[in-house]
Parts: C-alpha cells; sequence; structure tokens
C-alpha cells in the first residue's frame, strides 16, 4: 500500500479512486467491513482502492478534554490497513483549520476536483466538516450532484452489540481482553521497548522484561494477564503485570513480563505483546515466597489458557 502523508490538497497526486473514508482508529471489523468494501467496488471497476484517514485523531485536535485513548498507533494502523489490500492511502494532517473546513468545500475540493473519485464508502454514524455537517445523507446527494457512487454502510453487529472503537475502549479498560477479539478482529496489543529493571524478577527466578508502555494508547485495567510476545521473530506466552508491585513497595505503575521459554538478552529491543486474558487483580503478598508461589500459578494458567504445554 503506497502512503500519502498530506497537509492540504496541493499535495494530493493521485487520482481516480474508489475511496474508503473514516478516522479507523483500531482497524477493527467494522472498519474493515468499510474497506473490503472499498477494495471490492475498486476492483470491479479496474481502478485503485483508496483510504482517506486522519491523524491526529480529530477530536484530540477539535476538543482534547475529551479525546479518546487509541487502539493503535499511526503505523499500526497504516499496517493493519494495508494488510488488508488497498493500494493507497491518505493521511490527512488533522488541523484546526482543516476541523473546520465546510463540508461541501471538502467534498468539492478534495474528493472531486483533486481525488476525482469513483465512489466513497463510510459508515452510516461518520460525519466530517466543519460541526460534522457532512454525514451520510449528504455524502448521497454529493454522489447524485458530481457522479460518483456512495456507500453507506451500517454498523457491524456481533453478538447483540454495534462493533465501535468505542465499545472495545471499554473492554479493554475493564480488563476484559479475553472479549475484544470478536470486535476488534484479533487480540489487543502494544509495541514497547525494554528498559532496565530492578532485577527482581531474576532474584524470584522468574525474569522479566520491563516495557514502556507507548503513550497515548488505551491502558488496559491493572492486573496480571496471560499474555503472547513476538520477539526477535518468535512468538512467546507470557505472565505480564501492569500496575504497581506492592509486594516490594514499588508504587509506581510499569509494565513487566516473563516470557516462558525465552533465555536471550532482549534490553533495548522493541517487542510486541497482546492481552489474552485477565488472570487476577495486583496484590501485596506477606512475603517474596508467596509471590513466588502466585507466579508458579499464573505460569499454569497461562500455558492452560494459551495452549501451550
Amino acid at each position: 500500500m503506497e502512503v500519502y502523508q498530506i497537509s492540504s490538497r496541493e499535495e494530493i497526486t493521485v487520482r481516480g479512486i474508489f475511496l474508503a473514508m473514516g478516522t479507523f482508529d483500531g482497524v477493527h471489523l467494522g472498519h474493515k467491513k468499510v474497506i473490503e468494501t472499498t477494495i471490492s467496488r475498486a476492483r470491479k471497476l479496474g481502478v485503485p482502492a483508496g483510504i482517506f484517514t486522519f491523524w491526529p485523531h480529530p477530536i484530540s485536535v477539535l476538543n482534547p478534554p475529551r479525546a479518546p485513548t487509541l487502539l493503535t498507533s499511526l503505523e499500526d494502523k497504516l499496517y493493519h490497513m494495508g494488510s488488508l489490500g488497498a493500494d493507497i492511502c491518505l493521511v490527512q494532517q488533522f488541523t484546526p483549520e482543516f476541523g473546520h473546513l465546510d463540508y461541501r468545500t471538502f467534498i468539492n475540493d478534495y474528493l472531486v476536483e483533486k481525488l476525482d473519485i469513483r465512489g466513497l464508502v463510510v459508515g452510516a454514524k461518520f460525519r466530517f466538516g466543519d460541526r460534522g455537517q457532512g454525514d451520510k445523507e449528504k455524502i448521497k446527494l454529493a454522489g447524485e450532484e458530481f457522479g460518483f457512487e456512495p456507500i453507506i454502510l451500517d454498523p457491524l453487529t456481533i453478538n447483540g452489540f454495534s462493533v465501535s472503537s468505542t465499545l472495545i475502549r471499554r473492554l479493554i479498560k475493564a480488563g476484559r481482553v479475553d472479549e475484544v477479539p470478536a470486535f476488534l478482529g484479533r487480540p489487543y496489543g502494544i509495541r514497547g521497548r525494554v528498559e532496565k529493571g530492578e532485577g527482581r524478577g531474576t532474584t524470584l527466578g522468574y525474569p522479566t522484561a520491563n516495557l514502556d508502555f507507548p503513550s497515548g494508547l488505551t491502558v488496559p485495567l491493572q492486573g496480571v494477564y496471560a499474555v503472547k510476545a513476538r520477539v526477535n521473530g518468535k512468538t512467546f506466552p507470557g505472565v505480564l503485570n501492569l500496575g504497581s508491585c506492592p509486594t516490594f513497595g514499588k508504587e509506581k505503575e510499569g509494565v513487566e513480563v516473563h516470557l516462558l521459554g525465552l533465555n536471550d538478552e532482549i534490553y533495548g529491543q522493541e517487542i510486541s505483546v497482546w492481552f489474552h486474558k485477565y488472570l487476577r487483580p495486583v496484590r501485596l503478598f506477606p512475603r517474596a515466597n508467596d509471590l513466588q508461589e502466585q507466579i508458579a500459578l499464573d505460569i499454569k494458567v497461562t500455558k492452560e489458557k494459551l495452549g501451550f504445554d
């Protein structure tokens, strides 16, 4: 997928595409439906399949106090969108000036004059332009006026719930990470760099990798999780502690993960971690030996949950 990061319409150089448009935070199953519909229609017409998205998140620019935490970094969002098979992605730098652009001006200047779109696919709740005045009805009218095909998709419903980034964030923050794949299409994951820790895990016989949790991403409920991690091209099961370490008087929140079967030195490396199951809350143990016993139990449960012997 060719990626173009633009700050104005003058930087657009592609034309004649079938376009999906949205913020697409998380690239969840509802987003996937929008993008795959775009690709399918583009292939039938013999034109490129494109995506028009925004960065940073529009709410973080227009109303920072109400800005949501994110499900994906820009890098990961582009990776997941590209994996669906789109040809082109335009990432519009979202500024206050762009956010206050009149919806008709956006349709005319960006979609019609510069991109010469053949069609536009959006979710039914998508809104754009100054004060969100551009909606599905305005898109339908614009399609009739300018001669492109408007496709408005109803929200995807799974298990009685409408799939949305808001729903997925709520599940993650509640520790219900095992429910997330049904809506996200994959476990919720983060990428972080391994930092030097205090070595207490090694002392206990369970060395841990200390991760720097990426800023701005959705943080799961504090607790202990069964996870999988990708290190040097290999996947390992692991037990992750998210929060403080009260047994050793450590109040500062952090992320520590013990990876089963990994013996390599990985300080300074970036690793990916996916949350599969909430195991228990973080708690104070009277003695270090009690914590050791609990970790051994956490490992046993993790192996059972993740299907590792």
